[in-house]
This record gives C-alpha cells, sequence and structure tokens, in this order.
C-alpha cells in the first residue's frame, strides 16, 4: 500500500512549547471521530487530577499535527513561550509568591496525611464505574439497527458524549492509578537495590481487569471440558463464526459462559484507543483460536501463591529500619493498582466500542443514500459531521471523507518529526521542592518514566535489550503486529512483537508465549498484562519492529531484558 506523503517542514504546533510524538497508544493518525472528542477530554481530566494531588505539572496540551497526535507537557506557573526549567533563584521566588504554586505545595502535604488516593478509589467504585456502566448497558440495549434516522442521529450523539466523559474519567483518575505505584518504586527501589520490575511482580493478580476476560475464559475452558458435543464443535473444521454462534446458543453452562466470555469482550475494539480498530467480535477466527488455545493449556500456578513469594522476597531485601514504611507503601499500592486498568476496561474501551456500533450503522445507512463509497469511511467523520448527514444537512462529501480514511490508513508515523517546536526538557529538579512536594514530583517522575520509557543503548544484529517486565523465558516464532487490526494474524505458540499494548490486546494472550514491545517500562500496559497472565515480556526494546521480522524465531528472556534473535 501507498503511504500518504507528509512534508515535515510544513509542520506547525499550535502554541509555542515542547511538542512530542505520542507513539505510546497510536500508531495510526486517530480516527476523525476520535480526534474531534480526545484533544479536549484528555487534557481535562488529567489537568483536574495533577492539580488534585499537588503537582507542579499543570497539564498535557493535545494537538493533532500533520494527522497525528503530538502532546506538550505545562508546569504550573510556567509561560509557554519557556524553554527548560528556570534559574533556581527564579523558581524560589515563583515557589514562594506564585499562588497556585504555593495552593500546590500545600496541597502536597494534605494527599500524604489524608491518603487521598483512597478517596478516589472510593469515588471510583460507588459513583463513576457504577454510571459508566448503566452508561454503557443503557446504549447498548438500544437496537441501532431498527432506529430511524433521526433516533439514530440521537444515539450517535450520545454515544461521542459517553466517549468524552469516559476519556476525561480515565484520566482523572491518573494520579490516583500511578502516584502509590509510582512512590512506593521510588522508595523501595533504593531500599532494596531492585529493579521496579522485580518489586512489580509483588502486584500480580491485584489487577483483574488488566487479564481483560481471564475469569470468563477460564469458566468457559472449564465447561467446555464437561460438554463433549460442544468441545467437537469448536475442534470442528465449521466456519468460525458458525462455532461462535453454535457456543452461544448452547444450552447449559456452555451457553452461559460463551456469553459472559462475549459480553466481555465482543464490543471493546481490539486495541482499545479508538472506533477505527475491530470490534473482537469482526474477528471470530481469533476468537476461535484462543478459546482452543485456553481450552489446551495446563492450570499454571494461581497468581496468589506467586504474587506471596515475590512480596516475600523483595521485603527480605529492606532493610529492618523500612520494612514498616515498605510495608505501607504496599498496602496503598494494593489498594489501587487495579485503578489503572479498570479505568480502560469499564470505561473508554466500553464507550470506544459503543461508538464504533453506532457508526458503522451510519456508515451502512449513508452507502444506501449514496453518501458514501464505504460504511468505514464514517469513523472519520466527527459526531456532528454524521448527524448532520443522517440528518439531511450539509456535511462532509463522500470523496472527502474517503480521502481523510485514505490518509489514516496510509500515513506512516515514523515519517514524522519526534519532537515538534521547542526540545524537551526536564522539569524543576524534585530536590528544589520541601517535603512532601517533593515525594509527589519523585513518584510522578517514576510513574511516568516506567509507562513511556524505552532503552536507547545500542542493538545488536542478534541480541536486542529492553526492559525486564515479566521473568520467564520463552522461544517462538515471531509475529509482528504494527496495529490492532492486524491482531486477528496471531497463532498459537508466537512471540508477540508490537509497539505497544492496551488492556484490550488480551483477547491474543491465550494464544502467544512471549511479549517484546519498543515502548514502555515496567508500567506499560504490556508489562502489566504480561504479569497477570505469567508470560515473559521484555519491553521499552527501541529497534524490534525494524530487527525482527513475522516468523524470526526468538529467545525472550524476561528476566534480563533481552531478546535473542536465533534465525
Amino acid at each position: 500500500m501507498p503511504t500518504a506523503a507528509i512534508d515535515p517542514s510544513t509542520l506547525t504546533p499550535p502554541r509555542p512549547g515542547a511538542w512530542e510524538l505520542e507513539r505510546t497508544h497510536l500508531t495510526r493518525p486517530p480516527s476523525g471521530f476520535v480526534k474531534s472528542i480526545f484533544p479536549l477530554a484528555m487534557p481535562r481530566g488529567f489537568s483536574k487530577s495533577l492539580r488534585e494531588y499537588g503537582a507542579l505539572l499543570e497539564k498535557f496540551d493535545v494537538a493533532i499535527i500533520g494527522g497525528f497526535v503530538y502532546m506538550c507537557t505545562r508546569g504550573v506557573g510556567a509561560p509557554e513561550s519557556a524553554q527548560g526549567a528556570p534559574p533556581r533563584f527564579v523558581f524560589e521566588v515563583m515557589r514562594r509568591l506564585h499562588p497556585e504554586i504555593r495552593w500546590r505545595v500545600k496541597r502536597a502535604q494534605s494527599v500524604f496525611t489524608e491518603r487521598r488516593w483512597r478517596q478516589d478509589v472510593a469515588l471510583w467504585d460507588n459513583e463513576v464505574k457504577p454510571s459508566l456502566l448503566r452508561e454503557a448497558a443503557a446504549l447498548r440495549a438500544e437496537d441501532v439497527a431498527r432506529m430511524t434516522d433521526a433516533q439514530l442521529a440521537d444515539h450517535v450523539t450520545r454515544a461521542a458524549a459517553f466517549l468524552d466523559r469516559a476519556i476525561e474519567s480515565h484520566h482523572r483518575f491518573n494520579m490516583c492509578a500511578l502516584l502509590p505505584v509510582g512512590d512506593f518504586l521510588a522508595q523501595a527501589t533504593a531500599w532494596t537495590g531492585l529493579t521496579p520490575s522485580a518489586l512489580l511482580e509483588a502486584c500480580r493478580g491485584l489487577s483483574a481487569p488488566s487479564a481483560g476476560a481471564a475469569p470468563e475464559m477460564a469458566r468457559l475452558a472449564t465447561a467446555l471440558g464437561t460438554d463433549a458435543d460442544a468441545k467437537s464443535l469448536l475442534l470442528s473444521s465449521a466456519a468460525a463464526a458458525a462455532i461462535i454462534e453454535g457456543l452461544l446458543a448452547r444450552p447449559g453452562s456452555v451457553g452461559e459462559a460463551m456469553r459472559a466470555y462475549m459480553d466481555e469482550v465482543g464490543l471493546r475494539c481490539m486495541g482499545g484507543y479508538d472506533v477505527s480498530e475491530r470490534h473482537a467480535h469482526e474477528s471470530p477466527e481469533l476468537l476461535v483460536r484462543s478459546i482452543k488455545a485456553a481450552l489446551a493449556k495446563p492450570a499454571t500456578e494461581g497468581a496468589p501463591a506467586a504474587t506471596s513469594r515475590a512480596l516475600a522476597a523483595a521485603r527480605a531485601t529492606v532493610p529492618p529500619e523500612h520494612q514498616a514504611a515498605f510495608d505501607t507503601l504496599f498496602e496503598e499500592v494494593r489498594i489501587t493498582y487495579r485503578i489503572r486498568d479498570e479505568r480502560n476496561f469499564f470505561g473508554d474501551a466500553l464507550a470506544t466500542g459503543l461508538a464504533r456500533r453506532a457508526i458503522l450503522e451510519t456508515g451502512r445507512r449513508l452507502v444506501a443514500a449514496g453518501k458514501l463509497r464505504n460504511a468505514e469511511h464514517a469513523l472519520d467523520a466527527a459526531a456532528e459531521e454524521l448527524v448532520a448527514l443522517l440528518t439531511g444537512k450539509p456535511g462532509p462529501s463522500s470523496d472527502e471523507l474517503a480521502e481523510r480514511s485514505r490518509f489514516r490508513l496510509e500515513a506512516d508515523i515514523n515519517a514524522m518529526p519526534d519532537n515538534l517546536g521547542f526540545m524537551p526538557s526536564p522539569p524543576p529538579p524534585a530536590s528544589w521542592l520541601p517535603g512532601d512536594a517533593a515525594r509527589v514530583a519523585r513518584a510522578i517522575g517514576m510513574a511516568i518514566d516506567l509507562m513511556f520509557g524505552v532503552r536507547t543503548e545500542p542493538q545488536t544484529a542478534k541480541l536486542l535489550k529492553g526492559f525486564p517486565a515479566s521473568p520467564g523465558v520463552f522461544e517462538g516464532p515471531a509475529r509482528v503486529v504494527r496495529e490492532a487490526s492486524e491482531l486477528s494474524t496471531v497463532r498459537e505458540g508466537e512471540v508477540l512483537v508490537t509497539p505497544a499494548t492496551s488492556p484490550t490486546f488480551n483477547v491474543v494472550l491465550p494464544l502467544i508465549g512471549a511479549i517484546v514491545t519498543e515502548r514502555g517500562g515496567a508500567l506499560c500496559h504490556a508489562a502489566i498484562v504480561a504479569r497477570e497472565y505469567g508470560l515473559p515480556a521484555v519491553v521499552g526494546s527501541l529497534g524490534v519492529m525494524k530487527a525482527i521480522q513475522t516468523g524470526t524465531r526468538l529467545r525472550v528472556d524476561g528476566g534480563t531484558g533481552e531478546v535473542a534473535i536465533l534465525d
């Protein structure tokens, strides 16, 4: 497929600042639907979270530049034209005189004394998550195929509003999800000398949503083991879609378990971040392969035992004078760790999948009306544009939407500069801040580094290095997946090699033997899901997407962070 041409010299940030290309979550331009929502909803939620926790990072600005997502960090009190941290004496004056900085420094003290994240966990559990799930259930219950055009237009509007709310809610809880674990790691690594990855082994089993539909899959595998006819259907040569329908219609425990599994994965987009990514039920062959693999896998040691051993091993390295503090910090991690992926699995991923369903139904109707060439071109229209086209008002032409779609599918992220505007620079050192404000800064810095880091040391032709993310060793052929649409190609026993993963990649995890990513550290999604599934994983190995081809035989050592090319 030809690549859409991008001239970097024409790319101009909308405002001054150090703008960095977002490579971790989106490797293609966002769809027109998402780019009309995400750049406003994400900063709105994140800025609320940062302020609640007394962070001196004010927000992340988001802009679509050259079709791709760029982000720019903004410090409290810093003008947009600022390049890097101010001289220390200037910062000291600002810290004492700037009202917002003074308020946040004081706020940081109460964050730790009040354990502010516990209030957020209660807010999430008791109000926000139930509300999101109710709204999702209400939208899902509506039969979009039977709606009039006016009713569908209203549904599209509400689906867009739900996605906006879900994205804002996701980022509203960023600090709850990241600060306790960042604080624990910042202190525990200093006390023990252990790597963050080794310490995070103690977190395996603390985040059930990170394993996606693992409980539902396990229940289905158990049910299939007691139903010979259902198992025979699964293993037959029938078309995958027919197998899925047959299992769904099966009476008794198999049908119940299959319906529960499809309720969890069916309408979630497999990449998890954009309506352009397929629903899991749009890839029946992949679902059937995953169910077969889960049925064939032997039972392994449960997460609680592994977690208990890892925690005991880590605690044994803590000097006696710090063990009580270690226990206290880890208890806060235990309480908050699941929030990281729950925000996506029960929020954005649901909202994205429901929006895709509405958009594709709209696209089918617009094709029938002669307003679109292809139903999927509707993905590149904003919600208000879809409503206009559905209700007979002026909107983008079929040619315009076809061109937007072509660009999204063909544009190459590697043609984009990693930075625009000023070059990135570190924030003021945490040591410039007093007490708990410094503690907040260190915790945030640790968490962000472990989410988005890459290992940049030189790689050799046969040995690639990244960050160890989940221990174990696995040998097998590589399956290179550059984007979520390629997940359906994954086969059993392969090593998934991909730029990054999301919580909704779990549909392929029963198939694979290991994970290797180009982006991220020990707190990235790939590392978390690998630990939950007990898969060896190496993350943040810059260059693996160029060095490895599908079929290349690999040896992945998740304990050392090494990927050996065996061919």
